[in-house]
C-alpha cells in the first residue's frame, strides 16, 4: 500500500491507495507539527496496521513542515519517504517552465491528467491559492494563473475592511446577495465560476484548441453546482492520483 501525503498552506491530505481506490483524508497542516499528532492523523487515515505501507510520497508547498513530515514518515514507518520534484520521471513535460519555481501540488495534478484526460488540459485547482494549470497538445506544461483562493480572498475582505467579517463558504450561494455576508459569499463563488469560465475561454483561444477542463481542490464543490457539468470534469482525488502515478513511475517502474 502506497501512502500519499500532500501538505499544504492550510490542510494536508494523507492519502492511500487500495484496491485501486484512492482515500484520502485532510487535517489542518498546523495540527501535524509534532510527531505524535502526525503518527494519529495517519493512523486515522488508514484504519488499519501501518506495517502495511510499502512506499511513502510527499509533495508539499509548505517548507516549514516538508522536513519534519519527511522525518516523522520514516521514523513511523522506516521507509525513506520519495518527495515530489521537478526532476522525477513523468509524462508531463517542464521543459518551458522554470522548474525550480513550480509547486509540486501543481506537477501531482497535471501529471495525473496527462495520463487520465485528453489534451490540451486546463486544470483548476482550487485550494488556498486557485491555480490555473495549462498543459498543451504535446503534454508541455505551458504555465497559467495563480489567484487568491475562495477562502483567502474572504478572509482578506474581513481583515483589510472596517465593516466586513469572515463568512464560512457554503452551498448553495445565493447570486444576489440580500445581505452583506450573502454578497460576500457570491463574490467569492461566483467570482471563481466566472473566473473559470473567462480564463478557459480565453487561454482556448490563446491555444487555438478546446481544452478538457477539469477542476479539483477542496473548495471546488462550491463551484461545481455553478457550471456546466457537460464542460468540466470534477476530479477531487486528483491530487493523490497524481502522487500514485509519480510513484509507481519513480520506484516501481524505477
Amino acid at each position: 500500500m502506497i501512502l500519499s501525503v500532500n501538505i499544504g498552506n492550510t490542510n494536508t491530505s494523507i492519502g492511500f491507495l487500495k484496491d485501486n481506490k484512492i482515500k484520502a483524508v485532510k487535517y489542518p497542516s498546523d495540527l501535524l507539527l509534532s510527531k505524535e499528532n502526525f503518527t494519529r492523523a495517519v493512523e486515522l487515515s488508514l484504519n488499519e496496521k501501518t506495517d502495511n505501507v510499502t512506499g511513502i510520497i510527499i509533495s508539499s508547498v509548505n517548507p516549514r513542515l516538508t522536513k519534519h513530515i519527511e522525518t516523522a514518515a520514516e521514523g513511523i514507518f522506516g521507509i525513506t519517504p520519495l518527495t515530489v520534484k521537478p526532476s522525477m520521471k513523468m509524462k508531463l513535460d517542464l521543459s518551458n517552465y522554470p522548474a525550480s519555481t513550480i509547486g509540486s501540488d501543481r506537477i501531482a495534478v497535471c501529471e495525473a491528467a496527462v495520463n487520465k484526460y485528453e489534451l490540451p488540459l486546463i486544470v483548476f485547482d482550487f485550494g488556498t491559492a486557485t491555480t490555473i494549470n495549462v498543459v498543451d497538445s504535446n503534454a508541455c506544461f505551458i504555465g497559467g494563473s495563480i489567484l487568491p483562493g475562495i477562502a483567502t480572498g474572504i478572509n482578506a475582505l474581513a481583515k483589510d475592511t472596517a465593516l466586513i467579517s469572515s463568512v464560512e463558504l457554503s452551498s448553495p450561494t445565493p447570486l444576489i446577495g440580500r445581505n452583506t455576508d450573502e454578497c460576500v459569499l457570491s463574490g467569492a463563488v461566483f467570482g471563481a465560476a466566472t473566473i473559470l469560465e473567462g480564463m478557459s475561454s480565453r487561454i482556448e483561444k490563446e491555444l487555438s484548441a478546446k481544452a478538457t477542463i477539469i477542476i479539483t481542490g477542496g473548495n471546488a464543490k462550491y463551484v461545481l453546482p455553478l457550471l456546466d457539468k457537460n464542460k468540466v470534469i470534477n476530479a477531487p482525488d486528483l491530487l493523490p492520483e497524481g502522487l500514485n502515478i509519480l510513484y509507481e513511475s519513480n520506484v516501481v517502474k524505477g
